[in-house]
This record gives C-alpha cells, sequence and structure tokens, in this order.
C-alpha cells in the first residue's frame, strides 16, 4: 500500500509522478481511522472451526446443537516520513522517519441448541441462536529511527454483537 501522488520535480522541471506523500504518525495511542501514512502493509490469517450434532432421542424427536469459532489474525506496517530530492539527484526519495507495527486478534464465537421433532408429514425444528460474542486484542508499537515511542496492549472483555434469538421451522412433506 503506497499513498502517491505527483509532484512538482524542479529539478529535472517536470512532474514526476508515483511520488509517496508526507506523512506523520499519531503518537498518542492507537493508530486512529483518520491516520495518513505514507507507505504500508496488511496481512491477514484467518479460520473458523463449525461443529454440529444431531443426537437421536426417540422415535423422530432429536436434540440439536452446534458451536462457530471463528478467528482472524491482522499484521498491519505504516511508514510515515518524507520525500524529498536529495543534493545532486534528480527525482524523489522517501525517508521513513517513524515506522508503526499494529497486530489485531479478533475472535467471534456463536451456537445453537434445539430439537426435532417429527409426526406424519410434519416436522417440526425449534432452536435458539446463541449471542453472537466479540473479542479484540489488538497492540500497537511505533518507533522512529532511534527509539520506541509508542507500545501498548489493549485486551477487551467480550462483547455481545447480537442478542439470543429463537427459530421455529414447520417442514410439511408432500407426497404424490
Amino acid at each position: 500500500m503506497e499513498n502517491t501522488s505527483p509532484r512538482w520535480n524542479g529539478s529535472v522541471g517536470a512532474t514526476q509522478s508515483g511520488v509517496i506523500r508526507n506523512s506523520s504518525p499519531y503518537e498518542s495511542g492507537f493508530s486512529p481511522s483518520w491516520e495518513t501514512f505514507s507507505r504500508g502493509r496488511y496481512t491477514f490469517f484467518a479460520a473458523g472451526l463449525e461443529a454440529s450434532t444431531g443426537i437421536h432421542i426417540s422415535g423422530r424427536f432429536s436434540a440439536l446443537a452446534s458451536v462457530i469459532l471463528l478467528r482472524k489474525y491482522s499484521f498491519v506496517t505504516k511508514e510515515y516520513g518524507s520525500s524529498v530530492i536529495p543534493a545532486g539527484g534528480n527525482e524523489y526519495i522517501f525517508n521513513a522517519s517513524h515506522t508503526r507495527h499494529d497486530y489485531k486478534n479478533e475472535t467471534w464465537m456463536t451456537g445453537t441448541i434445539g430439537f426435532s421433532y417429527g409426526l406424519g408429514p410434519m416436522q417440526l425444528l425449534a432452536t435458539m441462536r446463541l449471542p453472537l460474542a466479540y473479542l479484540l486484542e489488538k497492540n500497537t508499537e511505533l518507533s522512529d529511527t532511534a527509539t520506541t515511542l509508542v507500545d501498548l496492549t489493549q485486551r477487551n472483555v467480550w462483547a455481545v454483537q447480537e442478542p439470543v434469538s429463537f427459530r421455529l421451522l414447520l417442514i410439511f412433506g408432500l407426497e404424490r
């Protein structure tokens, strides 16, 4: 990810395209959404697990259960600095003054419990969807060329993003 724009180059008397924009970091904590940067890199890895089961109890009566777990790991590197034309040079060179490394670990978890009952051509499914819970852990480290300016870690508590919900499904089988 590069934040570039055309810029006038007085050494060659023309506009030079693709010059990395100047930027400076927010130095009082985590990287805010409005913060601009000169160039960076974003990498993530996501994985999930879903397990479902139905336990036969009697006849056409069954207990149902499922669990879903999703994880996402994000790694962001941002560079801040300025583009200058060095003495004797004829094009802009980017000089990084600060680097920020952000790490984010997100977890989502939910599940379902319920039952299934069949009677003749009718099948009844009743389920309760458990709350969708979300957990965030994030870390940021901002440094200049010599020292670490910011090194913060934050781990939130589980937060509910969707409440409990109930579903009732009635299925009729049509035979020829």
